[in-house]
């Protein structure tokens, strides 16, 4: 079954800032899909690089799917910062977002989905999180943020979530590199 992955677009007034975020219309989510192939490697020879990779990037010992071989998944988060201007104000906004990374192993290949993406709206992931699909809805059907006007607000909205893209395609690069074996080594 084919799976269609778009771009969405929000448009503020006659301004189009668009989404570069993919968004799978199957599973209404937005999801990052990417086969990797590596020859020459065995589905274990993957499993052991992404499994050490994994515990570098995550910082613990312990995953929340360990199929030796088959499969690993955690949970990752990251934080991002993006200046809402208002016109007459600046306010850089942080905001803490989590991820759920899952990856498939195969003779020569893997599979990574990035998927179930939330937002907690400050730094330190203490408020209550809001799925991306539901954080991109409730900011575009408002008009943005803190009254900012529906211009400015949807334009941080665009800004907040493009940075969001941006940190997922550096996890994806990264252990992309990871598993090619052109990592930069911790010579630590």
């Amino acid at each position: 079954m084919a799976t269609l992955l778009t771009t969405i677009s929000v448009f503020a007034g006659k301004d189009k800032n668009v989404i570069n975020m993919p968004y799978d219309s199957a599973t209404q989510k937005y999801t990052y899909k990417k086969i990797v192939e590596v020859q020459g490697k065995s589905a274990h020879d993957l499993y052991v690089i992404a499994k050490s990779w994994g515990k570098h990037k995550f910082m613990h010992e312990k995953f929340v799917i360990d199929d030796e071989n088959n499969e690993l998944a955690d949970n990752g988060s990251f934080e991002v910062s993006v200046v809402m201007n208002t016109g007459m104000v600046k306010m850089p906004i942080k905001g803490t977002n989590i991820y759920n990374l899952n990856i498939k192993f195969k003779d020569g290949k893997c599979k990574i989905v990035i998927t179930d993406i939330k937002v907690s709206d400050n730094a330190n992931g203490t408020t209550v999180e809001k799925t991306m699909e539901v954080y991109a809805k409730q900011y575009d059907e408002m008009g943005g943020i803190l009254a900012a006007g529906k211009s400015a607000g949807k334009k941080f909205t665009a800004d907040y979530m493009n940075a969001v893209d941006a940190e997922m395609l550096k996890v994806i690069a990264d252990l992309e590199s990871a598993l090619n074996g052109t990592a930069p080594k911790d010579n630590w």
